[in-house]
């Protein structure tokens, strides 16, 4: 069985690990006294649990504290929210960052896969030695109680065959045989009723019930986890994938994702750590416990050290050398007792003892077999083995590679909150409406009409009122004659300009056009009067 286990032992003693034994060296404080207690494995006591529920309310308190220091540093970004501060400073980088810590968290979650497996594989191999051993022992009761049996039937033929024999001759010696017959069945009955009742089963039926409970959790806690590692793998895709898109609100969502991620990690890191003090301490003197069960069961010591150690003499060996001296010598008696008398009724009588007898020698001889401590320490070594190479050293991976985990959610929900600090929102174009009073309209010829419509409705100016024409109105009236638009001398600015956004192929494809209509313009100028003579 002991290719089953990683390590390999067979034929070497326990030994205890050196993780099991740092672990058990940590101090074992009561969460309601502050007071230090015994570090050795005992469920039953109260105080002992309140010792491993300290430990287990570590990771909790480390929690709050992270939560509060989330809190801070999101205040920190609100505060400088308003400060000037470039979108573009160090995003690419920061991107870089966030993808570089999401690639060391899916490192750390197949450390979490495999730790995992190492522990339900441990766990399994526990409860298949359990099982073996309990099927041990039911053998063993099985084989007792058929001894047993047979040896009631043996002694009611006995009975029968010594109210028989005063018939069959008057012999006193052979009426002695018969009753020394009778005497050696209810010895014998007696003997493997003692056997049975030191190998009682009231331990192993306790450790199976402790293996099933320890089955469920297995199932129960192995679907789990290989749940929330799988969900953690895909919340390190879309971090990734919303990061890399610059997705602002993808990355906002994300953040709150790893928020409940994270809490979910140092919960079930305290739980961890409850289990893997408490293995510990257990780990460290596996045989303590069973001795202190064993006396619960009322289970007698030398039993219990033989199985455990099954390097001394079998507290059996006596009893099991009596018993086979009984036998033998009620098998003599049977002999003789057939030889000295050939009546057939006492023939047959003798012929039915010798089948019960043979048949209470196989059940003997397979109880001895059973009874033997080398299957029943071999479970052992197994099951202890399997807890305490396996299953501690898959808690432990777990337990460290949980925290780092938590840790590297806390580093990528502080990045993720920068990062989309300084994305900042985007904005969105907004497309005025065409007749918005603030804004020239997209059409030259609109613009020109309305200030037409506008010019008509105001009274005439003399020409001494009139100012001189800018560039800006000779630019205007060079794209008038391009597309033989009449247009105001004292047309705004805005307005001109608003025209020529909307020629600029025109100007491109007519530049002598432009030229003519340049000349024009400044011959019009000086038909009213604004020479540069006239005005000096």
């Amino acid at each position: 069985m002991w290719f089953m286990v990683d390590r390999t032992h067979s034929g070497d003693e326990y030994s205890p690990t050196w993780l099991a034994n740092f672990i058990h060296n940590w101090p074992h404080v009561s969460y309601k006294t502050f007071t230090r207690s015994a570090s050795e494995f005992d469920p039953g006591n109260g105080e002992y649990i309140e010792t491993l529920l300290f430990w287990a309310g570590m990771p909790i308190v480390w929690l709050g504290l992270c939560i509060v220091t989330l809190l801070l540093f999101s205040c920190c970004l609100c505060l400088k929210r308003n400060q000037p501060v470039s979108l573009r400073k160090g995003i690419i980088r920061l991107r870089w960052w966030i993808i570089f810590t999401m690639l060391l968290c899916v490192i750390t979650i197949g450390v979490c896969f495999y730790g995992n497996a190492l522990t339900s594989n441990g766990i399994d191999h526990y409860v298949h030695a359990i099982e073996e051993a309990n099927k041990t022992m039911v053998d063993i009761d099985k084989n007792a109680d058929g001894a047993q049996t047979e040896m009631v039937s043996a002694y009611n033929r006995a009975e029968e065959l010594e109210d028989t024999l005063p018939v069959c001759t008057s012999n006193t010696t052979v009426q002695q045989m018969a009753r020394d017959v009778k005497i050696a069945t209810v010895s014998l009955r007696n003997s493997v009723s003692e056997v049975g009742d030191k190998l009682h089963g009231d331990l192993v039926n306790y450790l199976v019930e402790s293996s099933e409970d320890v089955s469920r959790y297995r199932v129960l806690g192995w679907s789990i986890f290989i749940g929330l590692l799988c969900v953690d793998l895909v919340l390190c895709v879309a971090v990734i994938f919303c990061t890399g898109k610059s997705i602002r609100g993808g990355i906002i969502f994300c953040c709150i994702l790893l928020i409940i991620a994270f809490t979910i990690v140092w919960i079930i890191a305290g739980a961890e750590l409850f289990l893997l003090v408490g293995l510990s301490d257990f780990c460290v003197n596996p045989s303590r416990y069973v001795i202190q069960e064993a006396e619960r069961n009322n289970v007698p010591d030398d039993v219990v050290w033989y199985y455990l150690g099954c390097n001394g003499t079998s507290p059996f060996d006596q009893t099991f050398r009596e018993t086979d001296r009984q036998f033998y010598d009620a098998e003599d008696d049977l002999r003789k007792i057939s030889m000295m008398c050939p009546q057939q009724d006492v023939q047959v009588i003798v012929s039915t003892l010798e089948g019960h007898f043979s048949q209470y020698k196989t059940d003997l001889d397979q109880l001895k077999i059973d009874a033997n401590c080398q299957q029943l320490n071999d479970d052992y070594n197994l099951a202890v083995s399997s807890l305490c190479y396996n299953s501690l050293s898959g808690l432990g991976y777990q337990l460290l590679f949980g925290a780092i985990l938590g840790m590297l959610w806390l580093v990528a929900i502080c990045q993720g909150t920068l990062l989309a600090s300084r994305m900042g929102r985007r904005k969105m174009n907004y497309e005025a409406e065409q007749e918005d009073p603030f804004l020239p309209p997209r059409d030259g010829s609109a613009t020109l009409e309305r200030y037409s419509a506008r010019r008509e409705h105001q009274p005439s100016t003399s020409g001494m009122n009139r100012r001189p024409q800018s560039s800006t109105s000779q630019r205007g009236s060079s794209i008038a004659g391009q597309s033989n638009i009449t247009v105001p001398e004292d047309l705004p600015p805005s307005y001109t300009l608003a025209i020529s956004r909307d020629r600029p192929n025109q100007r491109r494809g007519h530049q002598s056009q432009q030229q003519q209509a340049a000349t024009a313009s400044a011959d019009t100028t000086n038909d009213g009067g604004y020479s540069a003579a006239s005005l000096v």
